[in-house]
């Protein structure tokens, strides 16, 4: 184990994504590697082997693995822009055209195919990459554009750009792809890079994609959807990383609305980089490992919850089965069979069961082929329905700020009644947005709660837009001994938001430059009459008014400030911080954050990732350390479409993608990785 070479020490003089800028690097260090006699590393194999008048007539076409419990293919189209998966007896045939209706070859298909989705992700160079969801399999044209982002809403009912297929896609991927963490608006450009997206917004979903040019874009676009309290969760899976073609990477961020720490739920809930336990929020232990699971329990089940609300999960009481029933995988289940299992006949269910489904969806499930008469008749947590036949049962439930009808074998069929901008959902019902609120989803989606009054007041109207505006950040917070005060802020007469007791807020509200604006901080609640405050700006300077800190802004009291945005240095330039096991890269006089997996791997080719991000005396600052295997002769070995080689400069073995390789040898792309007899080794073929 060693440190991260000098991959920290490049500078940075544009504003340009992390990523491009490595790349760049990459592509002058095989540059080298090339002249010194490795070419076969960048994929040259001779015409015999890799005839460049037909690319795809020598290598497999397909490479599947799995994830999650679904299949995940790629490919690369033919000269007429098609690829097929086969399924089975039968395939799903993809067409891929351009703009202009023309057939793209050589684009990178990846294939999710789920239970209750499919989805796809195009990419090809000169082109924005896509992301399509559909609700049932077949075939599809997918269409490439040069336009710097390529946005698809996702709100349909039907098969094409089926919302509920891209919901379901998008919780998979939060089971399933690796959790990087919470970022705020101020944090999330830092993050990005090209690639295609699900977001998931309210009771929005929808996919974009761009390349590395138009970071800047892609990060204003998905600024103008947010609000400033808003979060985003986000998830990300590589194809390379996992051998499937494909250099592009697909993200899912989920926004949500940024409150105190879940103490059960593996998510960073206040973005603070501390996960349930590990949050000084969380006091007591866990029972069991996330709400809603369930297990069996003698002659029954119990399900994993937060029924006593101390922020832990804990076993409900003990929920029996019948007397002709056994409990399986937490459920009560027929002696003969099991409920909930999907089938697409009779012969998939168990024997004395028989396939059902529901009409207008592709959800089916096994149910007792015995008429029944009552809710007694029937187990499984299934209910008796009007045609006599156990059924699972069906709830309305609130589902991205919706009314959705979902059943007990936990599939979301279908949404039942759409809230108005003055209604909120809340036990399962459009209800009249309240004024008697006691946080923000209490209110509208365009209101937030006074909790002071207990009032849903409108979110104030933007103070700034274009590129004359500069983020000021107001930070208000409690610096006395007692850590009980709470505090309220106004800009120009708005109502912005106020602090917890004890605790502190920031704020970040693009402002234009050198005007002047009123700002208003005023005391809630002071239970020892002394309201210990401050207040600490950035990117403005206070021309006018009080201390920006002291010991006399008690309850009822409101201090009146001018500020002046004028846009201040966040970090110094060329300088490193590690924030967790990530590390803050000081661009432009802001930071950049990226984890150290993302730089050891995918930056400098360590496939074991990233083992910690501490202070390296070597380099006289923060640096992610890199787990590494040591090696002292040429060797080269193909994993899937990856090349493993070791770089004997550093001595240490390397793994990289073999299209990164070959566009970094001046190629397109790589089409196979395999044994040449040419050069007696595995070696990346490019085209």
């Amino acid at each position: 184990m060693s440190n991260l070479e000098q991959i920290t020490q490049q500078s940075f003089n544009q504003k340009t994504s992390f990523f491009q800028r490595i790349r760049n690097s990459l592509t002058s260090k095989l540059a080298i590697l090339i002249s010194a006699g490795t070419f076969a590393l960048a994929g040259c194999g001779d015409e015999n082997e890799n005839p460049a008048s037909s690319p795809h007539d020598d290598w497999p076409q397909i490479t599947r693995i799995y994830q999650g419990g679904i299949p995940i293919s790629s490919g690369k189209t033919n000269s007429e822009g098609e690829i097929r998966f086969e399924e089975g007896s039968r395939g799903v045939d993809i067409h891929v055209v351009n703009e202009n209706n023309q057939p793209v070859n050589n684009a990178q298909v990846t294939y999710f195919d789920g239970n209750d989705f499919e989805c796809f992700q195009v990419n090809r160079n000169n082109y924005a990459p896509q992301l399509e969801c559909f609700a049932h399999n077949s075939s599809h044209t997918l269409s490439l554009t040069t336009s710097p982002l390529q946005i698809s809403h996702h709100d349909s009912y039907g098969n094409e750009r089926s919302k509920s297929a891209a919901i379901n896609c998008a919780d998979w991927a939060e089971s399933n792809w690796e959790y990087l963490g919470c970022r705020d608006e101020t944090q999330l450009e830092a993050m990005m890079d090209g690639g295609s997206y699900i977001i998931k917004l309210l009771s929005k979903i929808f996919t974009f994609g761009f390349s590395d040019p138009y970071v800047d874009a892609a990060y204003d676009h998905l600024k103008g959807e947010l609000d400033e309290n808003d979060a985003g969760h986000i998830y990300l899976f590589n194809p390379s990383k996992h051998g499937l073609y494909g250099t592009s990477t697909i993200w899912t961020i989920d926004f949500k609305t940024k409150e105190i720490e879940n103490c059960n739920d593996n998510l960073d809930n206040d973005c603070d980089g501390k996960i349930d336990s590990e949050d000084s929020d969380c006091t007591c232990a866990n029972e069991c490992s996330y709400s809603g699971q369930k297990e069996c329990f003698s002659s029954g089940w119990k399900e994993c919850g937060d029924f006593d609300s101390d922020l832990c999960l804990e076993w409900s009481s003990l929920h029996s089965c019948g007397s002709d029933e056994h409990c399986e995988d937490g459920l009560c289940q027929p002696e003969n069979g099991s409920y909930c299992d999907p089938c697409n006949s009779d012969y998939d269910c168990q024997e004395g069961m028989e396939c059902r489904w529901w009409v207008d969806t592709n959800i089916t499930w096994c149910t007792d082929d015995l008429q029944c008469n009552d809710n007694s008749d029937c187990g499984g947590g299934y209910s008796c329905h009007s045609d006599n036949i156990c059924a699972p049962a069906i709830y309305l439930e609130c589902h991205y700020s919706d009314v959705w009808l979902k059943d007990s074998c936990n599939n979301w069929l279908y949404e039942h009644d759409i809230c108005t901008s003055d209604e909120t959902c809340q036990d399962g019902q459009c209800k009249s947005q309240s004024l008697n609120c006691t946080n923000d989803n209490d209110c509208n989606l365009d209101h937030i709660c006074k909790k002071s009054t207990s009032e849903c007041l409108e979110e104030p109207s933007s103070l700034c837009s274009g590129s004359n505006c500069i983020d000021v950040l107001i930070h208000i917070f409690d610096s006395g001994a007692a850590a009980d005060d709470s505090f309220g802020l106004e800009i120009v007469g708005s109502f912005y938001g106020e602090t917890e007791p004890g605790g502190g807020k920031t704020w970040t509200i693009p402002m234009v430059a050198n005007q002047t604006y009123e700002m208003i901080v005023y005391g809630i609640g002071v239970p020892d009459g002394v309201g210990t405050y401050t207040v600490e700006l950035t990117n403005a300077n206070a021309i006018n008014g009080p201390p920006l800190s002291g010991n006399n802004l008690d309850a009822g009291m409101a201090f009146t400030w001018h500020i002046k945005p004028e846009e201040t240095l966040v970090c110094s330039e060329g300088s490193y911080e590690c924030n967790g096991n990530a590390l803050k890269i000081c661009n432009n006089n802001s930071w950049d954050i990226y984890t150290c997996d993302f730089i050891c791997v995918e930056i400098g080719g360590y496939s074991d990732g990233a083992d910690y991000c501490g202070y390296d005396p070597n380099f006289g600052h923060d640096a992610c350390s890199c787990n590494k295997t040591a090696c002292n002769q040429e060797s080269y070995q193909c994993e899937g479409m990856n090349m493993t080689y070791c770089d004997l400069e550093n001595g240490f073995l390397k793994t990289f993608p073999c299209d990164n390789l070959c566009q970094d040898g001046g190629y397109e792309g790589a089409s196979s990785c395999s044994n040449s007899s040419s050069y007696g080794h595995d070696v990346c073929f490019c085209y």
